[in-house]
């Protein structure tokens, strides 16, 4: 079994405090409006030995503990100095993105590509993981491979336009957005699945390529590949609730023009980036913020500190071609949920 280092942020309050908490994003394990463990959970899992050692919950914008002494000699930090409970990721995103209304939604293209909406009620929204997010709910749904599909193809068959950079003397990612802006959008017919770690859905999804031609080369792919992450994240923000008033972009492919231009075109609605790029870092020093009495509230938080760095509106013209692609893309999907699965099995053998 693979062990991981990645740490929650009850992990990193308890080295800093001495003290177990966990915050209302991260629990998981209440429902509705109570923010205290439902114990029916742990009775349905046969589980309930397990109640009575869970943490306390406290809001993530509130104070947990302080700072004890030990941690001041590790990290430097005053001793007694108020620590925050903080988010799960997602939500520390969410919340640095400046999303933080019901109908807001946002698209994180990441390693991972994350659809989120902020809900008023967890029996809000029809598809995705409910999760409660500050005095809100969230519904997400991610893919597992969302800009490393574009990194995976580069890495594989972009040595030309990395020497192309180096020539140059540019970042490979400009090269790549030149490359992608000379292909139209549809990429002549050549459609990409980026399902190369498998979906949240279906873990035994595959990725591929499909209406492959001899005429198409490797700008065509790499277009294809931005092409069909942007359906699939923005399809999956539909499928959790067609009530959305914005949609902000963040992660690292948000960076990119050509890739933001395709979700308006694609969702066909206007899309934003913030000001800040490392947003879940923000999320959490926002969360700070509120507990130490900087600002009375996230919203306040928000509108403070975040802006737009950028907005793209769909296109009429583009939106069209994408109608149709979109839906080949179901077309293919639909016809590829049983060979997945043998698929799946052949690459294991």
């Amino acid at each position: 079994m693979e062990s991981s280092t990645k740490a929650s942020p009850g992990d990193l309050t308890y080295r800093l405090t001495g003290e177990r908490h966990t915050d209302t994003s991260e629990g998981s394990v209440f429902y509705g409006p109570n923010t205290e463990y439902d114990e029916q959970v742990f009775a349905a899992l046969g589980i309930e030995e397990a109640f009575d050692a869970l943490p306390p919950v406290v809001p993530s914008t509130d104070v947990c503990g302080t700072v004890t002494a030990s941690a001041a000699d590790h990290t430097g930090l005053p001793e007694g100095t108020p620590v925050a409970t903080g988010l799960h990721d997602v939500a520390a995103c969410t919340l640095g993105a400046g999303v933080v209304d019901p109908g807001d939604g946002l698209l994180i293209l990441g390693t991972w590509g994350q659809s989120v909406a902020v809900l008023e009620a967890p029996e809000n929204g029809v598809d995705g993981l409910p999760r409660r997010y500050l005095d809100k709910w969230l519904r997400y749904k991610g893919i597992r491979s969302g800009a490393a599909c574009v990194d995976w193809f580069v890495e594989n068959f972009g040595g030309t336009w990395r020497r192309e950079a180096d020539e140059r003397g540019v970042s490979p990612y400009v090269v790549y957005e030149e490359a992608v802006t000379d292909v139209p959008p549809g990429s002549d017919g050549l459609l990409f699945h980026p399902f190369l770690k498998g979906s949240t859905d279906n873990p035994n999804s595959t990725g591929g390529f499909y209406g492959l031609r001899l005429e198409h080369t490797p700008a065509h792919m790499l277009r294809a590949i931005y092409e069909g992450v942007a359906i699939t994240q923005a399809r999956a923000l539909e499928s959790i609730t067609l009530d959305l008033d914005t949609v902000r972009l963040t992660g690292g492919g948000a960076q990119s023009e050509a890739w933001a231009q395709m979700f308006a075109d694609i969702s066909t609605r206007t899309v934003t980036v913030p000001t800040e790029r490392e947003t879940g870092a923000l999320g959490a020093a926002l969360c700070g913020g509120v507990a130490a009495d900087v600002y009375p509230d996230a919203e306040t938080a928000v509108e403070q500190t975040i802006g737009t760095a950028a907005q793209y509106d769909p296109d009429a013209a583009t939106e069209a071609r994408y109608a149709a692609l979109v839906d080949a893309f179901k077309e293919v999907s639909e016809a590829m949920d049983g060979p997945w699965e043998t698929l799946k099995q052949l690459g294991e053998k």
